[in-house]
């Protein structure tokens, strides 16, 4: 999933980001000091970008901080490859299922395009539950023991989809396989919730961006492993998606154990009165010789100026415009991020290769979905910080609809051209014709992914944490991740009709409108909020205004002067 998913209820608690997922640019990339749902702290941190927290790695002060983080983030950072396994499963396995010459009923019945969508849409729907049953067990038992605590509907979910290789009637095949998927994706949920909190919570201030992107670049990476384990199951005799499942079991086994060497977040601890026991944490994470006082008592500061706010004031909250106006603008980047059907490419990617006619769909799948992945992720760290939220959006929205629509003058000619209308193609020419033409649905879809990683991948989340109050950040985030996570189980759930109802190509021209539409909204609503504090841009909803074309936030002077001097 777009990584999607990558971040539930950003800052909803002391520094929470959210799936698939607030990040500057990935999940825990520029979080700021927040609070417990319902509760109000005083004062935010000012963002830092990622390059500065590279900068201030480099500093001899820093180096003796650096690598207890970085080990623990890394260990934690596999429960987001597990999210990044759950996402691409689906586009080699339904390829296994949906190939009738196997000649038993189990396989190819996933041909029917109805149980194909569930079966791709059943992740994403788990996932959007996992996160709300993931906020409070982070809460109540430890931010370490949650984490661990996902790795139990994991391993119950992928032993399902494994158990269903050996099923004996359809039925039976049938609902393991589906449930185990639905489990899969509830943890998937579930993990990258508390990844997102145990990294915000364990690195120091000045490093959150740092550590916050291996969260997006493990769900990527997972990806990337579990679409080239499904290409070599594809292409491999005596390899099947039924092994691929025990290597993600390998991989979740190898997450649990790792995890028992890591400590609890000092910040937890400190919420639980548990001081000696965090002063202990994290003199071991910023190292013996690093001062730790001025973290204590910022950490405690926070704590002690809380205000705690009901249910029901924080509603009342929504009745102001400088809360709704920011919360629907948040809506609409949840809604194109998922509506540009990047996850239906993701799943379904080998799917659309093969009817695109490319040999070895599965194999080319891996190599130009999960591996430029990578790569566009790493950019896109950079680039969120030179050319700003908007710009990136608008760039990223032409991409894709420019890659949209090349995808779909590729089915135009495979279906006018390589099949013909006078008859006379025979198959081997049909064949010949369509391998011709495979390279142009390999270049629109790398293209498309590209544009999607640089900005309409991360961008939305990083704009949740910037644009929502602080007041009605954990309500009004968990809102929209769940909005998200239910379009993206939609789109996922409907591609696969949709497409045998309008056609490939007309599908894939449907989708470059809607990036087309983005665009417009993107630049006449959407606020620019690079280089400017949570404060100056909550006062720029306060001044009302509705339409934002400009690249920069316009507010008075005194404004800006205050909140520098603040800083």
């Amino acid at each position: 999933m777009s990584s999607t998913f990558s971040q539930q209820f950003s800052d909803s608690h002391l520094n929470e980001p959210l799936l698939g997922a607030g990040y500057s640019s990935f999940p825990g990339y520029g979080l700021d000091e927040s609070s417990d749902h319902g509760e109000v702290a005083v004062r935010e941190e000012p963002q830092q970008s990622l390059l500065e927290s590279v900068r201030q790695i480099a500093s001899p002060a820093m180096k003796e901080r650096f690598w207890p983080v970085a080990v623990f983030s890394l260990i934690a950072c596999l429960g987001s490859a597990i999210n990044g396994a759950m996402g691409g499963y689906s586009s080699a396995t339904l390829l296994e299922l949906s190939d009738t010459s196997e000649g038993d009923p189990i396989h190819g019945f996933l041909d029917t395009s109805i149980y194909a969508s569930l079966f791709g849409s059943l992740g994403p729907a788990g996932a959007a539950f996992g996160g709300p049953f993931a906020w409070p067990a982070s809460e109540w038992l430890g931010r370490q023991p949650a984490l661990m605590l996902g790795g139990i509907p994991a391993v119950i979910g992928w032993l399902m989809v494994t158990y269903a290789h050996f099923a004996q009637s359809l039925s039976g095949f049938l609902a393991v396989l589906l449930l185990g998927r639905a489990m899969t994706g509830f943890a998937a949920g579930w993990l990258v919730f508390c990844v997102s909190i145990y990294i915000a919570e364990i690195a120091s201030p000045g490093l959150k961006g740092l550590f916050g992107a291996f969260n997006q670049l493990f769900t990527t990476i997972g990806l990337f492993m579990s679409l080239g384990l499904g290409a070599i199951a594809n292409n491999t005799d005596g390899f099947t998606y039924f092994h691929v499942s025990l290597v993600i079991l390998g991989l979740i086994v190898l997450f649990e154990v790792l995890m028992l060497f890591t400590c609890e977040t000092p910040r937890w601890l400190y919420t639980r009165k548990r001081d000696l026991e965090a002063n202990k944490n994290l003199n071991f994470l910023r190292g013996p010789k690093a001062n730790i006082q001025k973290e204590i008592q910022g950490i405690q500061m926070a704590l002690q100026n809380r205000q705690k706010l009901s249910i029901k004031e924080i509603l009342l909250e929504f009745k102001s415009r400088s809360v709704y106006q920011p919360f629907l603008l948040v809506l609409m980047l949840m809604f194109f991020q998922q509506f540009s059907f990047v996850n239906a490419a993701i799943y379904y990617s080998a799917t659309i290769f093969q009817s695109a006619g490319v040999a070895n769909a599965s194999l080319v799948s891996a190599l130009s979905i999960g591996g430029v992945q990578i790569v566009a992720t790493i950019v896109a760290v950079i680039l969120v910080d030179l050319l700003g939220r908007k710009v990136l959006l608008i760039i990223s929205s032409a991409g894709m609809s420019l890659s949209s629509f090349v995808l779909g003058v590729q089915f135009l000619i495979t279906d006018s051209i390589c099949d013909g209308t006078t008859g006379s193609k025979t198959t081997s020419n049909h064949a010949v014709c369509q391998n011709n033409l495979g390279w142009l649905a390999i270049a629109a879809s790398v293209a498309f992914i590209v544009a999607f990683s640089i900005a309409w991948g991360p961008i939305p989340w990083l704009m949740m944490s910037e644009l929502l109050p602080l007041r009605v950040r954990g309500l009004a985030g968990s809102i929209a991740t769940f909005a998200n996570m239910g379009f993206a189980a939609i789109v996922t759930a409907v591609f696969q009709s949709y497409v045998k109802a309008v056609t490939q190509k007309i599908a894939w021209w449907s989708f470059a409108l809607i990036m087309l539409a983005s665009i417009v909204l993107v630049i006449l609503f959407l606020p620019e909020t690079k280089g400017h504090s949570l404060e100056e841009i909550e006062e720029y909803f306060k001044q009302g205004h509705l339409l934002s074309p400009q690249f920069s936030l316009k507010l008075p002077k005194e404004t800006v002067d205050r909140n520098r001097h603040r800083e």
